[in-house]
């Protein structure tokens, strides 16, 4: 009748919870019964617990009787409400008993015990059997799962959706909270999205319902989750039809109140909270008051008002500061009013009763919807979570963005302190990354905003917690002028001041530490030192978080742009994060490449905007763009503005063109034939390789900041196109050295190095097709020899070919001794030829990349085979 689809640990592994562990696919087989009337019907798919292959059948041919009420639903898609409000229709509105039995006995789940693996519960298919007629019974399996009965004996059956939106986002937290699943945000998307969730598909699992009202709207009621919303008493007429049950207004009314939500969750008949206990302590689980989970509908159907102002951060990014700010400059500068009235008062923060589950805390909610208007409100709620009037009334959205780890660090100290946080920093640290504490994910968090500003500029301003630290004044007016409120340069000077770190923590209005104290005396707690208002710096992770974090961190902020990059492909001019600065130098595009690999997960193009300072011999050329990963934007106008030194040197090549090969020739020319240090010093050390932090996921350290540290001369590799370079090379014209090489060869060379240092697994073809649509990193490739070719002529430049250096590799010597006004003797020469050679490079652990190819294997976790990187490729004929 079925077959069983075994799904790949590996990726479903991710999306699983403890409560149904080892998910399949369950399929039907047997058509016989087709409920559609399409010949070409394909049943849906299932995904369940193995545990359910027991029963696949047994429910499948279920005696159905015609007197039986089914209610069918996915999950969280509004099932007990439409349970309760059935049952009491088709029971005579019988609230007394209604009150006495619990909806999970007077309306039972079918196939509970099949679909639950980790705990013992009652065969709940032999309790159904046992129910009294008639028997009131629900279900999410969907169409094809169904006993095949209801389509020939026909029942009343009762189907309710849901918009998918709010279906996901309420099933996120029932599955984490009640099925015990651990895994991050992303994990469950990625799991929903991908139909590997228990019950899912979820979509198909309406339109398959939708689909058979034609023929079966007699029997079958499709009910809509919004309209019981907007108008229950007109939802509650149409049941009534469908049953040929009659009710008064009166009755109407009093069904109205008794199924509105802040009745049914004081309810302990219909409110799960038994089932929620009873799980809990099954799985041994501690039991958690999900207080949030009472106020998630209210906030988000909460109502908005177009001269409300809304403040909206991720703890610790600015989000004080931005209120008295903000609230300041919409009040007309009312400092007497702001040195009355506590600023908790004049910006509440709207969901501050729903975190606390161990104290009393006055309604924030109620308060914010007493205000006086224009109400200004604070929220650390993301996106998804907050009132969706805000998106169709359109109030005034403050979202302040912060780097990340500074972020990370200041939220530490504030989960301990403020939140009673007792774990150690490696708990804290490894929490946030997973994304577990609360108001996560915190990355996402900001990206999400950022995204939504560009859409939506008339009613969001996105702000820089870094821009205000830098230059206040600026904020300052961008604010005013996001009000239209116009402000003196007295008046700024003013804000400014007030606004000032050390006057805001000092200042008893707004620094919070009202807070702080109710906390301490609330908990039983002396924390006498701490101020809620700490340090306010930029860049003070550097003094607290161990170095393993901060490059997890970074990976984690390189990861969430990426993530950001793949749902956008349009050209912007602006980073999709709250970076340090924004960057009107440059604009990019993402792009589609199959070309991804654990060294870099997204590649972007991008592209110089400001073309000032291109040297001779390029005017007349558009600069050519450069392929590169996302996590380069962070880097891109610090190498373009990068301070350079006359007695420099630079080489520059595309990848696999003879960096390494021109590194040590150079190196060793320039210093006068320093073999010791040479053979002392690594290459990576010697010739630094400006860009790679920026580009190399998971790449400890920066880069650009090792140049900036070299003592003098400085020798720096790059393989940068010459649109990229700092604009300082065309004025202070430091020696330059260009090495080309037949783009043939290169294309295989690169094509080893892919596969074996960055860890592309794909085919050949896929490369190379890559490579000619300059879709591979740093290209295009042959634009990027000949920007290079067109500037040759100038002094401080000198091109190479490595096709020279391998025929004749003396007279390239000399023509490099003759660019650094160098004379060698002839033995100094043959012996710089032999050090050169392919064999001695090879065998040198200074110059042969090894060091690097061991860094790879540290970042990435696997081997990475040396032999094959180090691969001299003569011929691209084979």
């Amino acid at each position: 009748m079925f077959h069983f689809n075994q799904l790949n640990r590996s990726e479903v592994e991710r999306f699983e919870a403890p409560l149904n562990k080892n998910i399949v696919e369950v399929c039907l087989d047997d058509l016989s019964v087709n409920p559609t009337g399409d010949p070409t019907w394909t049943p849906v798919h299932c995904v369940m617990p193995t545990r359910y292959c027991e029963f696949a059948e047994r429910i499948r041919n279920l005696t159905v009787y015609d007197d039986d009420v089914w209610v069918v639903t996915f999950p969280k898609a509004g099932t007990t409400w439409t349970q309760e409000m059935v049952w009491l229709i088709t029971n005579g509105l019988d609230y007394e008993t209604a009150s006495k039995v619990n909806v999970t006995e007077r309306s039972l789940f079918l196939e509970l015990f099949a679909a639950i693996n980790a705990i013992e519960l009652p065969d709940t298919i032999s309790l159904v059997e046992a129910m009294p007629r008639p028997r009131n019974i629900k279900s999410h399996l969907p169409l094809a799962l169904l006993p095949k009965q209801l389509w020939t004996v026909k029942p009343k059956i009762v189907y309710t959706a849901r918009n998918p939106k709010d279906v996901t986002t309420s099933y996120m937290h029932h599955y984490r909270h009640l099925h015990g699943f651990q895994g991050s945000q992303q994990d469950y998307l990625d799991g929903i999205l991908a139909d590997k969730l228990i019950w899912c598909p979820q979509i198909k699992h309406a339109t398959e319902f939708w689909r058979i009202m034609e023929n079966h709207g007699d029997h079958v009621l499709f009910l809509h989750f919004e309209d019981m919303k907007r108008n229950l008493a007109e939802v509650i007429r149409k049941v009534c039809d469908f049953f040929g049950r009659s009710l008064s207004d009166q009755e109407i009314k009093q069904l109205e109140q008794h199924l509105s939500f802040d009745t049914m969750k004081d309810n302990k008949s219909v409110n799960y909270d038994h089932l929620v206990s009873n799980v809990a302590k099954a799985m041994g689980r501690e039991q958690t008051d999900f207080k949030y989970c009472e106020f998630a509908e209210r906030i988000r159907n909460f109502t908005v008002f177009e001269d409300d102002v809304w403040i909206v951060t991720f703890p610790k990014a600015g989000t004080t500061w931005t209120q008295e700010m903000v609230w300041l400059i919409a009040h007309d500068l009312d400092y007497e009013t702001a040195t009355r009235v506590n600023l908790t008062e004049r910006s509440v923060f709207l969901e501050l009763n729903t975190f606390f589950t161990d104290l009393e805390v006055p309604d924030t909610i109620s308060l914010v919807e007493q205000m006086p208007r224009p109400r200004h409100i604070k929220s650390h709620l993301p996106l998804a979570l907050l009132p969706k009037q805000l998106w169709t009334v359109k109030p005034k959205i403050v979202y302040t963005a912060r780097n990340p780890k500074d972020v990370t660090t200041s939220y530490m100290h504030h989960y301990r302190h403020l939140h009673g946080f007792q774990g150690s920093q490696q708990d804290f640290l490894d929490a946030i990354l997973a994304d577990r504490l609360n108001w996560c994910p915190q990355v996402k968090h900001a990206t999400e905003f950022w995204r939504l500003a560009e859409n939506h500029r008339d009613h969001v301003l996105f702000v820089h917690f870094e821009d205000m630290k830098r230059n206040m004044s600026e904020v300052l007016e961008k604010v005013g002028g996001f009000f239209g409120k116009s402000l003196s340069s007295g008046q700024v000077e003013r804000l400014e001041k007030h606004l000032s770190f050390e006057v805001m923590k000092d200042n008893k209005f707004a620094n919070n530490q009202n807070l702080v104290s109710y906390l301490n005396e609330a908990m039983g707690r002396k924390i006498p030192d701490f101020r809620f208002m700490r340090k306010g710096q930029i860049g003070s992770y550097k003094d607290e978080l161990p170095e393993e974090y901060v490059n997890k961190l970074k990976l984690a902020e390189m990861s969430c742009r990426t993530t950001t990059c793949c749902q956008r492909q349009v050209t912007i001019s602006v980073p999709l994060t709250a970076l340090d600065t924004r960057h009107k130098m440059f604009s990019y595009r993402v792009i589609d490449s199959q070309l991804t690999t654990d060294l870099h997960h997204q590649q972007i193009e991008i592209r110089l905007n400001d073309t000032s300072a291109i040297p001779d011999g390029q005017q007349k050329r558009t600069p050519a763009h450069c392929v590169i990963t996302p996590t380069y934007l962070d880097a891109a106008e610090r190498i373009r503005n990068l301070t350079v030194y006359e007695d420099d040197v630079w080489i520059v090549t595309f990848p696999k063109a003879g960096t390494t090969w021109t590194q040590e020739m150079v190196w060793l020319i320039d210093h006068d034939l320093d073999y010791g240090t040479a053979s002392k010093v690594n290459l990576l050390e010697r010739s630094v390789f400006l860009e790679l932090s920026w580009v190399i996921l998971g790449c400890p350290g920066d880069t650009i900041q090792q140049v900036e540290h070299l003592p003098r001369p400085r020798h720096i590799k790059t393989h940068l196109p010459l649109a990229f370079l700092p604009s300082q090379l065309w004025t202070v014209k430091p020696r330059i050295v260009y090495c080309a090489r037949n783009p043939k060869d290169v294309a295989v060379s690169y094509m080893h190095h892919y596969h074996h240092l960055h860890g592309f697994t794909g085919p050949k073809e896929v490369f190379l097709d890559g490579l000619l649509a300059d879709k591979v990193l740093w290209c295009p490739q042959v634009k990027h020899a000949l920007d290079f070719w067109n500037v040759r002529q100038l002094d401080h430049v000198l091109f190479l070919h490595f096709e020279e250096m391998k025929k004749d590799l003396t007279s390239v010597l000399l023509r490099v001794m003759e660019f650094f006004n160098k004379q060698y003797n002839e033995a100094q020469l043959e012996q710089l030829a032999d050090h050169l050679s392919f064999d001695t490079m090879r065998k040198n652990p200074s110059a042969n990349n090894m060091a690097l190819c061991k860094g790879i294997e540290s970042i990435s976790g696997r081997k990475v085979e040396f032999e094959c990187v180090y691969k001299l490729v003569d011929d691209s004929k084979d």
